[in-house]
């Protein structure tokens, strides 16, 4: 009985076990990682400036998107290069968490910088 229970566990455990999914191959016109960091940190940035200015979403959207094709010119892409970048970053939650991890670290970097400039002016 002991037996069988170890071959039960054995099988369980080796059926159980998948193995992970490769990444897919990245899209053309993939955007580099340090360029695609920028982006969504100004997006971001974007973002909560419409949603502060139009709290309805009916308002802030038309601005958001024009917003968003402006400062994809500004980096050379289109939203639909965006896109598809995004799902393949994406498609690794540990690199996705790194670039948003980026971003937040960029963005904090600038607050404290805006600060120190502001205390100097005062």
């Amino acid at each position: 009985m002991k037996k069988v229970c170890i071959i039960f566990l054995l099988f369980f455990g080796l059926f159980s076990c998948y193995e992970k999914e490769q990444l897919p191959n990245p899209p053309n016109n993939l955007i580099p990682r340090n360029k695609f960091v920028l982006i969504m940190e100004e997006l971001m940035l974007i973002e909560h400036q419409s949603q502060v200015e139009f709290p309805n979403f009916q308002e802030f959207y038309p601005t958001l998107d024009t917003s968003a094709f402006v400062l994809m010119k500004k980096y050379q892409t289109t939203i639909k290069d965006f896109e598809k970048s995004f799902d393949y970053y994406s498609f690794d939650p540990s690199q996705m968490k790194e670039i948003y991890n980026d971003v937040l670290e960029n963005m904090t970097k600038k607050l404290n910088q805006s600060n120190l400039n502001n205390k100097k002016l005062h």
